[in-house]
Order: structure tokens, then sequence, then C-alpha cells
């Protein structure tokens, strides 16, 4: 016996299996209403749920999309026979700082309803990605204590830099309650921002207020442990006066995409399609993902980023091929 796979690997009742072109194996599995995907590395054996939702599939099959060259799949239940696409996937490990909940006008959101957003969010961000063959999967939804309300004594900030290395509340934040699964991205939800040294303090940061990525491609040796996602619940006002709106429509999407990105350079500066008020500067670049200001019409990506955020040598571990 060279290798076995069962009950504990999540088989119930397997009626059928494939290989595909790269050797993993794929088991329409009846009693679980699910297809299955194991890499068969007896010293690194890994299994994934990728189709669920189905009704005792009973045959499988496996091919290409002739147009695409896209792998497909092919899965029979007692009645019908389903096509799906097959895409990688990103786990995402989601922590929501509680002070969050909380607006500077005194009203609040509940767990429940912020999970939905968050969920919302991640949804979206994977009507995206999906453009890239690339599917979007929520670990968890963990509610955390701001790690440093101690420090800046008002909960649910963080004091970030324009400079390319963390501040420490940054750092304390991008080290909590990270998730076990070294290939899973750490997105935090925060209140908002503040900016170092501001006239007259405090002031909250006018830049990069909806979102940013911590990766080493701008962070240089940043560890692994810090590496992250934050997103803000709420945007500051030029002036500061006032937060709203906050992490709106493609904000997940755009992060997550810079995460994934290794140094692409696009059309613009950085990873960026341009800046500049939504529908006005910066012309048609306005609809790429990558466009910096956060327009809800940000949508289209490009096949080059997608192959970088699929192969580069860096952060494409974090997106699940095997």
């Amino acid at each position: 016996l060279l290798q076995s796979f069962t009950s504990a690997d999540g088989l119930n009742r397997p009626s059928q299996i494939a290989f595909d072109e790269a050797q993993t194996l794929w088991v329409a599995n009846r009693d679980a209403n699910n297809v299955l995907r194991i890499r068969t590395d007896p010293m690194n054996k890994m299994v994934r749920t990728k189709l669920s939702g189905i009704t005792a599939p009973r045959g499988i099959a496996l091919d290409r999309d002739p147009a695409t060259l896209d792998p497909v799949i092919y899965v029979a239940d007692q009645t019908e026979v389903y096509r799906f696409r097959v895409y990688d996937t990103i786990h995402v490990d989601v922590k929501v700082l509680l002070p969050t909940l909380t607006t500077l006008a005194g009203g609040t959101t509940s767990q429940v309803e912020f999970e939905q957003r968050v969920r919302r969010d991640m949804d979206r961000a994977g009507d995206v990605l999906k453009q890239c063959r690339i599917d979007v999967v929520v670990d968890r939804v963990l509610f955390i204590s701001d790690p440093n309300a101690g420090a800046n004594g008002n909960n649910g900030t963080v004091l970030t830099s324009t400079a390319a290395t963390l501040t420490p509340e940054e750092s304390m934040l991008l080290g909590a309650s990270r998730s076990l699964n070294d290939f899973a991205i750490n997105v935090y939800y925060i209140h908002h921002y503040t900016v170092a040294n501001p006239t007259p303090p405090p002031q909250t940061i006018t830049t990069n207020v909806n979102g940013q990525a911590y990766t080493n491609d701008v962070f240089v040796g940043l560890p692994n442990g810090q590496t992250g996602i934050m997103l803000a619940r709420f945007a500051a006002q030029i002036d500061g006066a006032a937060l709203m709106g906050g992490a709106i429509d493609t904000t997940a999407a755009h992060e997550l995409a810079h995460f994934l990105l290794n140094n692409y350079a696009g059309l613009g500066p950085g990873e960026h399609h341009g800046v500049g008020v939504c529908g006005t500067a910066g012309g048609p670049n306005r609809f790429f993902l990558m466009y910096m200001s956060g327009c809800g019409m940000r949508w289209t990506i490009e096949p080059a980023e997608c192959t970088n955020m699929r192969t580069n040598g860096d952060e494409s571990v974090y997106v699940e091929q095997f």
C-alpha cells in the first residue's frame, strides 16, 4: 500500500475519480454532496473541497474550454450533468477590530451585520478576481480587541507612515491573531488611519484612507508574520473633521490584487493605473481595478496582471495551485 484516503480526509462514499494534467486526483464524493481535489504526494498530501452543494454526485470528467483553454470539470448526479470552471484559490483570514463597529458619531453596528459586510466585500473581490481564475475563500471572520488601544488612546485607529517602514502600531496589528495557515492572507478591518506628525494633531490621514497592502515589495524586509491587508471602515475628509464612507465596493479586491502582484508597474506609478478624483483625472484608467482612487467603477483587470498574480515567484505562493 502506497497511500490511503479515508473518511478522515472527508471522503464519504466516493463514486468516481479522475486525474488532471497535474496528476491531482478529483473525487465525486457522493454522500458528502461535493467534489474533492486531492494532492497525492505521500509526503505532502492536501485535500480541498472544490465544489459543493451538488446532490449526490456520481460521475466526474475533466476537460478544457476550447476558446480559453481554462480547465473545466463535468459532474453528474442522478438526473443532470453540470459544467464548472476550475479556479485556483486564495484563502483570507479576516480580523475585525471591535472599535470598528462604532462610528465617531456614536452609532454602532452589530457583529452579525458587520460580518455580512465583510463577506459581501470578499464576495465582490471573488467576483473580480475570477477574471484571473482566482477564487476567494473566507476561512473565518474573527472579532478582536484593538492591540494598539493602550498605545494610541483612540480605539480602532492605526498610525501609518508614508515611509517604507512599518510604524509600531502597524507592526503590532499585523502580528495579531494571525491564521495558522501560512498561506492565508491576513486581512484586518480597522476604524481609520492616522498620520504621523500632522498639523494640527490629531488628523486623520488623507491618503490610503480606504486600505493598504503590506508586502515585502514596498516594506522591504517585512517578515512573513507581518504581511497582510488593512481595510478602513471609514474614510477621512480632507480636514480630518469627519469620517464617512469607508472601504467600498472593489477596495478589498484592489488591496488583495496589490498583495498578490509582485512589483507590477502597470500603466502608472507603482501598481496603480492613475490617481485622481473618480470620473475625472486618470481618464479611462479609472475603470481599471488598480486605479488608485476608491471608485465604485473599478473593475477591469488586465491579462498581464492576472499572469503576474498567479505566477510571480513571490506572492503567488498565496494562490493555491497544486
